[in-house]
């Protein structure tokens, strides 16, 4: 067996799991983070072709090399990943557990492969087993990455820290439980091993997209409990408004008699006295939003109490037609497009301000959101960055995005002085 040859195969296998682990999150770094990681692990592969080159020049067991290779490879280029795109420390050891179970699984068949039917030397049995294991990472690299994006990727931008504080060790457990099933020099014994491999990495899988489901479920009950409860305020203050209503056009007559007898006593104070009561009294009522839209006049009217308690200036006014969009996605892009406007608000001491305009034209929903700020904007490359302490892309716009893309439609935020635009279009359903 030729050293720089095989240490150069062995290498060539590390190179597809390197690629799984990183793709649920290159959306989250720049370019030039990009090149930083690429760098990285582009010195971590030149320097691990010369150390098991090393280690097969002086006879050490190719399947003790490859196990403690495929180990110490993955655990460095994930903290690689890890500090680059600066936490998610969770995540990325998830995603580590995942591949590196199912390829140290995948390995055992070209092993028991190579053993029992191949009649060739130690050496020659090594590089055959790389070539048919190399083979294999290729016929499943795209079910696998598809297996990490939709396992990883729909929680990586919202805030899942109970989601990943439970999942995240189980693959890694596993991996380990197998590990050290077998001693150093032994991978596998035969084909019932395989078999029960096989079995934990499904039960794994399993697991873990039941335990992703009930906390989507979870999260969707949540926003609809929020919903609901925003919609139950919003009528009970319409119908307060109503009756409120009902009592002012009874009581109109009474002020117009009041206004006629101090004009007739020539009482100009006692008319501006009555007058500056009686607008004191209504001012106080401001209008309540009404989008057209259940939903929607929920959240408007839970942030236009919020923006109250803040000292915000909150305005609405346009009617929102929602024909073919999901409530509860309508109202992640509101609630989460009047949050971060909240947030921009609270930068400033005074002249705080929000405004809400909506309309609907050639199937197209449009959603304008202005707001107040600092002037302030944190970015790293392409991305805006949150003002929460986080150093990473704000919660907020990434769920608003992915709503967008759902539908198709576009997402836009610009700013200019001390005002922050967020624009959304969405396609609608013709009626």
């Amino acid at each position: 067996m030729h050293p720089v040859f095989s240490a150069w195969l062995l290498t060539c296998c590390l190179v597809p799991s390197l690629w799984q682990r990183y793709i649920p999150f290159r959306g989250m770094i720049d370019r030039k983070k990009k090149r930083i990681l690429f760098a990285l692990d582009a010195a971590v592969l030149l320097i691990n072709i010369a150390v098991v080159q090393h280690l097969i020049s002086k006879d050490v067991a190719p399947l003790v090399i490859f196990r403690y290779d495929c180990i110490l490879f993955g655990l460095v280029t994930t903290l690689f990943n890890v500090c680059v795109t600066r936490g998610r420390f969770q995540e990325h050891f998830f995603a580590f557990g995942i591949v590196i179970l199912i390829n140290y699984i995948m390995l055992s068949l070209p092993v028991l492969i190579v053993e029992n039917w191949w009649g060739v030397d130690s050496g020659m049995q090594y590089v055959d087993i790389l070539l048919i294991y190399l083979l294999l990472l290729l016929a499943v690299y795209i079910p696998v990455r598809k297996l990490i994006r939709n396992t990883v990727s729909p929680f990586l931008e919202l805030d899942s820290s109970g989601y990943w504080g439970t999942i995240w060790f189980m693959p890694v457990a596993l991996f380990l439980a197998v590990l050290v099933a077998h001693p150093d020099e032994q991978h596998i014994e035969d084909w019932g091993h395989l078999l029960s491999r096989a079995l934990i990495a499904v039960v794994t899988i399993l697991m873990c997209y039941s335990i992703s489901a009930d906390h989507k479920r979870l999260r969707d009950k949540q926003r609809m409990l929020e919903q609901m409860e925003a919609q139950r305020d919003h009528y009970t203050e319409l119908a307060v408004r109503v009756e409120d209503a009902r009592k002012a056009k009874h009581d109109f007559k009474h002020h117009i008699a009041a206004i006629r007898h101090y004009m007739d006593v020539d009482d100009k104070e006692g008319l501006r006295e009555y007058c500056d009561d009686l607008f004191a009294r209504n001012v106080e009522q401001a209008a309540i939003p009404y989008s057209g839209n259940n939903g929607a006049d929920g959240v408007l009217y839970s942030y236009m109490r919020q923006a109250a308690a803040l000292n915000i200036r909150f305005a609405y006014a346009g009617t929102i037609r929602s024909d073919g969009i999901a409530d509860m996605d309508l109202c992640i892009l509101l609630g989460n497009a009047l949050d971060n406007a909240q947030t921009g608000c609270l930068t400033l001491e005074e002249d705080r301000w929000i405004t809400v305009k909506a309309w609907s034209e050639e199937r197209v929903l449009s959603i304008l959101v202005r707001n107040s700020f600092d002037g302030v904007v944190q970015t790293r490359g392409e991305l805006l960055l949150s003002r929460k302490g986080e150093n990473r892309r704000g919660v907020g716009l990434a769920s608003m995005q992915a709503v967008c893309d759902r539908y198709g439609g576009t997402l836009s935020v610009q700013w200019e002085g001390n005002v922050f635009t967020t624009m959304l279009l969405l396609p609608i359903e013709s009626k």
